[in-house]
């Protein structure tokens, strides 16, 4: 799944986990993308895939280098 990246950098990370809390931080980092539909559509599929495995609040979150901010949230309870 990783990607090497010579000279240049994905543009989006995206962040998953189970509930909320400040304990995650990169080690909710999941996976970086040039691709913001593709991101996107893991977002929603890492919530799911968790969501299906048990109790809780899933969430993902796709950041953008350029803006520095968090771009899309989707969020599942």
């Amino acid at each position: 799944m990783s990607k090497e990246f010579v000279n240049e950098r994905p543009r989006y990370l995206l962040f998953s986990g189970q509930d909320y809390g400040n304990q995650g931080g990169w080690s909710d980092f999941l996976q970086a993308y040039d691709d913001l539909d593709k991101a996107k559509q893991q977002a929603v599929s890492e919530v799911n895939k968790m969501y299906d495995s048990g109790l809780g609040i899933y969430w993902a979150h796709v950041v953008d280098l350029e803006k520095l901010e968090i771009i899309y949230w989707y969020v599942k309870e």
